[in-house]
């Protein structure tokens, strides 16, 4: 088995935020957009940006299919 299949690219939950940030603006679109489509709630994106939860996977598949569909 591969050991980077698992590899993603943040490793916390501040670095998701990040990493979710600047996926959404390579789309074109702001968080607050995001937040409205329902795409991450406001409140678990600051708790993520503040380190205090870390993303789940199921929740950090579903964000990226959401983005990719946009």
């Amino acid at each position: 088995m591969d050991a980077n299949m698992f590899q993603m690219p943040f490793h916390d939950g501040r670095s998701f935020a990040l990493f979710l940030k600047k996926k959404a603006r390579e789309k074109g679109l702001s968080m607050y957009q995001l937040f409205e489509q329902g795409v991450v709630s406001e409140s678990c994106y600051y708790k993520y940006l503040s380190n205090k939860r870390e993303p789940k996977l199921s929740t950090v598949y579903a964000v990226l299919v959401e983005l990719e569909g946009k």
